[in-house]
């Protein structure tokens, strides 16, 4: 078979993160909605909390998978390169984990309120069994059994990972990665416009509100930030690919997941505080966005600081 190029492979796999990361902030969104629903208050304490422990896990799974763009931007400079591949690859192996979790969760509470206990149980379990099962270990045992590359098909993508990408390329990818953020970003904040609408937004306490609100304008600055490089192509660069537009396009990228992290965790709080109490939600808020913060910014920052000072050592 011919071998795909780097840049090939690069599309394919921002293609398919792109595919997880919709559905998983639709899930999001929904469990941030489900608090404010009437038959929230009726659930068990234990399902409550595992509703909570539910979005807890789309959370982390929504920061794994998004985190390869920042990966690409700061370490690789947008070019493609063999370990923004491995990092996608390995983001995804590692996101899909919570998500399986995070499913069996949500099958257990709706069909603890249909089934009994012992059967819900059952139902949660088995979901995310078959879950592991499909994502995990049937992809372990394919590959047990066969070589993933041959040898002149690594020789190959050595010489790739070699070669500068080009400008049509780098803008290609940067705004292959913008249509990958977006959608799930748009998804979120359709979910958490129609909460302010719902009659249980009304009975949040007033410090609550304020947080949805204040998360609400960072989500939509982030939209805002994520649409603008498109507008800026067709208006100033009537479609063409430089240089410029593509260091601006992958900085503003970078400039909108800032308050896309802190927008969802400001939704997170609201949804802590319902559950449990504004002090628990407030860590628990602060150390969601500490693993945001440290995936997204602080480990990219440090593993290109840990290039450059190996390039000068060797140079």
């Amino acid at each position: 078979n011919a071998m795909a190029s780097l840049d090939d492979k690069f599309e394919i796999a921002i293609g398919e993160t792109r595919l997880l990361i919709l559905g998983v902030q639709v899930l999001m969104g929904l469990g941030y909605r489900s608090v404010l629903e009437p038959g929230f208050a009726e659930l068990p304490r234990f399902s409550q909390y595992l509703k909570l422990t539910d979005l807890f896990l789309l959370l982390a799974c929504s920061a794994m998978l998004f985190s390869p763009v920042p990966y690409h931007r700061f370490v690789c400079q947008g070019n493609t390169r063999r370990e923004v591949l491995e990092y996608v690859s390995r983001m995804t192996e590692a996101g899909l984990m919570p998500l399986a979790l995070a499913l069996g969760a949500e099958l257990y509470v709706g069909g603890y309120g249909i089934l009994n206990r012992g059967a819900a149980i059952f139902t949660g379990v088995f979901a995310s069994a078959a879950a592991l099962i499909m994502w995990y270990f049937w992809e372990y045992m394919q590959t047990a059994r066969r070589k993933v590359t041959s040898r002149s098909a690594a020789r190959e993508e050595a010489r790739d990972d070699m070669k500068p990408t080009s400008i049509n390329d780098k803008v290609k990818h940067v705004l292959l990665e913008e249509r990958m953020v977006l959608p799930g970003v748009q998804a979120l904040l359709g979910f958490q416009l129609a909460v302010v609408l719902m009659e249980g937004f009304k009975h949040l306490p007033r410090p609550s509100q304020y947080i949805h609100l204040a998360s609400l304008w960072l989500i939509t600055a982030s939209v805002i930030l994520l649409i603008a490089p498109a507008a800026y192509h067709r208006i100033v660069e009537h479609g063409e690919c430089t240089e410029s537009f593509e260091a601006l396009a992958g900085r503003i990228m970078l400039l909108a997941m800032a308050p896309l992290a802190l927008g969802m965790c400001g939704d997170l709080y609201v949804v802590a505080a319902k559950v449990t109490s504004p002090p628990v939600a407030a860590i628990a808020s602060g150390m969601m966005l500490a693993f945001f913060a440290g995936l997204w910014f602080a480990y990219p920052l440090y593993k290109r600081a840990h290039k450059t000072g190996n390039r000068r050592t060797a140079s």
